[in-house]
């Protein structure tokens, strides 16, 4: 599928230069971000309060590398940060983030791993009635653990409009549009972590489509602000195993989600950068009076610079592209 893609999709840089689009897929872009989100998690029950779970990571880090039509990131929360550093009394947190992509043409296919580990009751109080909010620690699950292996397949339908302008930053909007992008999300996540009883393990396979729709409008030759709203529907096959009591129990699920967000960004020749307000709710009936909610808003910034890639990696892209006659 990626090489049937990889021959037919892809639009060359001089290609992609147009009126309404100005491709930077020569320059290696390099990108430092930093934004807020967190994993969390609220299980909302119909007879015992409500379960807010997050990480202590509220800060995290990420940096990033595109060049031609493939792209990497890696990102991780650094304990030098002061709202990441409340070990004593919300625990410690791990977060392991790497995502691969490829643009191919108007397809985006983007590959991601997530790893969190350490996570804590954000509303302690509602299971503590003399918890003291000030200095008491958070009751904690440092052996809970969410892992998540998954994949986007997504397909711009205007071709007036870049969505490598911003998502990757290695186009340039040079006049205003916007298109619908269906996007196909699917994945693996596993939970897993160990309680009194005993290790309780859960694996979910998740499939979700999105009607996402962007927007960049273009205010000024550098500046923009870009729009964007996903509603989707899905399907969770989930399976989960109490190792202490060997009981199986297998369910489907129907989450409906409602991702959105607003971006501010600049671009030059060189420069790029640009600020996010976001926010993503999936909201998944699992039966028996209890329902899932991960539901987020977080923003983030970044600053990039486009560079000529050095001589010999040109050369080695110019091949590939003769190659494959791109």
């Amino acid at each position: 599928m990626f090489f049937l893609l990889f021959v037919f999709g892809r639009v060359s840089a001089q290609e992609a230069d147009s009126l309404y689009i100005k491709s930077y897929v020569d320059k290696i872009i390099l990108k430092l971000n930093l934004d807020t989100q967190n994993e969390d998690f609220q299980v909302l029950d119909r007879v015992q309060p409500d379960l807010f779970l997050s990480t202590n990571s509220s800060l995290r880090v990420a940096l990033s590398l595109d060049y031609e039509f493939l792209g990497f990131s890696v990102g991780f929360a650094p304990r030098f940060f002061n709202s990441n550093k409340d070990d004593k009394r919300k625990g410690a947190s791990d977060l392991t983030d790497f995502s691969f992509r490829f643009f191919l043409g108007k397809w985006a296919q983007e590959l991601n791993y997530q790893s969190n580990q350490g996570f804590y009751v954000a509303n302690t109080g509602d299971f503590i009635t003399d918890w003291d909010p000030d200095s008491d620690p958070f009751v904690q699950f440092p052996d809970l653990r969410t892992i998540y292996w998954g994949a986007s397949t997504a397909y711009v339908l205007n071709d007036r409009f870049s969505l490598r302008n911003i998502v990757y930053n290695t186009e340039w909007q040079l006049k205003s549009a916007g298109s619908f992008v269906p996007t196909f999300r699917y994945g693996y996540r596993r939970v897993s972590g160990t309680f009194d009883q005993g290790k309780e393990v859960e694996n979910n396979f998740e499939f979700e489509l999105l009607a996402a729709y962007y927007y960049t409008w273009v205010i000024d030759e550098h500046w923009f602000i870009s729009p964007q709203l996903s509603p989707g529907i899905g399907i969770q096959f989930s399976e989960s195993t109490q190792e202490f009591t060997g009981i199986r129990e297998t369910d489907t699920r129907y989450p409906i989600a409602l991702d959105g967000g607003l971006q501010l960004g600049y671009s030059s020749e060189r420069f790029i950068a640009g600020a996010f307000l976001n926010f993503e709710s999936t909201f998944t009936n699992n039966g028996g009076g209890s329902s899932l909610l991960n539901d987020q808003v977080y923003a983030r910034v970044f600053v990039g610079i486009r560079l000529d890639p050095p001589e010999f990696i040109a050369r080695q892209a110019r091949k590939i592209n003769e190659k494959f006659g791109l």
